[in-house]
């Protein structure tokens, strides 16, 4: 298993919109993804697209605002569970 932990959300996903809609994730990180596969990507940055996406076989999740009181668990075992709290 392998963990990514990038400041910013992939590019494209479902976790790098703006409230317009428009996605403005970082290309540089989608591209690292789609070629390494990690297992889990735990990102943050865009506040508003908190949320789980995937990515190929890569688990993808952005915690949202901890200021906020947002965040993530995330349990790796057999299998790779995420669930958002706050």
């Amino acid at each position: 298993m392998t963990v990514f932990v990038p400041h910013a959300p992939p590019y494209g996903s479902a976790v790098d919109r703006v409230f317009l809609g428009k996605h403005v994730g970082s290309t540089a990180v989608r591209s690292f993804i789609e070629r390494r596969e990690p297992s889990v990507v735990i990102c943050g940055h865009i506040h508003e697209g908190r949320g789980i996406d995937r990515i190929g076989r890569s688990h993808i999740v952005n915690c949202g605002p901890a200021g906020k009181g947002f965040y993530a668990v995330v349990t790796i075992d057999e299998t790779i569970r995420i669930d958002l709290k706050g």
